[in-house]
């Protein structure tokens, strides 16, 4: 995989949809690969592909906020899963607090 399973750290995390290159930087409309992109689990615990749209944006949980919820809010586990000769980009806005903040 490009990034293993994983929770963000912080309250929200903004996702792009992803954008797919061949090895020249040349655009491709999708990934050749079917299974390549991001997954997340849901709250049964069922492993789910997830396309975005190129209009819109995906919006993941993070730890911050499963902690200041007491868990009635859970962080998004989830990865990115990869293809050979492609590249994946997309755009991530991580809401956070300052390394110093005190979650209570």
């Amino acid at each position: 995989s490009w990034i293993g399973w994983h929770n963000d750290s912080g309250f929200l995390t903004c996702l792009s949809g992803g954008i797919f290159m061949d090895p020249n930087g040349t655009i491709i409309p999708k990934s050749p690969d079917q299974d390549a992109g991001l997954y997340v689990v849901d709250r049964q615990d069922q492993v789910l592909q997830v396309k975005l749209p190129a209009d819109c944006m995906g919006i993941q949980i993070g730890e911050c906020t499963q902690i200041l919820t007491g868990g009635a809010v859970v962080a998004t586990p989830h990865c990115v899963k990869g293809a050979s000769n492609v590249a994946r980009a997309s755009l991530a806005c991580f809401i956070d607090t300052p390394p110093s903040y005190v979650l209570s």
